[in-house]
């Protein structure tokens, strides 16, 4: 933690945290600047990707899950009908015969 009151740049004579602020503010146009000029169809592992491009990586992977999830619940919707049709069905000949079976 930076105490603002009492510490000081001794060779400017202000208070350090404006000199940190100001480093703070250079470093991010630094990394801005580094941004704009990656390919980022080509990157490697030493590249720093930013946070417009992550999020649009991220929001595409999570569309392609849902989408994914939209039709494996159709799919087993479709089957699970299926199955209680059959059922049904099998339920109806149990009941047949047992009706036919007590006559």
């Amino acid at each position: 933690m930076i105490n603002i009151y009492n510490t000081t740049d001794n060779n400017v004579g202000r208070p350090k945290i404006n000199y940190i602020n100001n480093m703070a503010q250079i470093r991010s146009k630094q990394i801005k600047d580094f941004l704009t000029t990656v390919n980022w169809e080509a990157t490697t592992q030493y590249e720093i990707p930013n946070t417009a491009d992550i999020k649009t990586y991220v929001d595409g992977e999570v569309s392609a899950v849902n989408s994914d999830n939209v039709s494996e619940i159709a799919r087993l919707d479709g089957e699970l009908s299926a199955e209680i049709s059959a059922t049904n069905a099998d339920v109806t000949a149990l009941e047949g015969a047992i009706s036919t079976e007590k006559a």
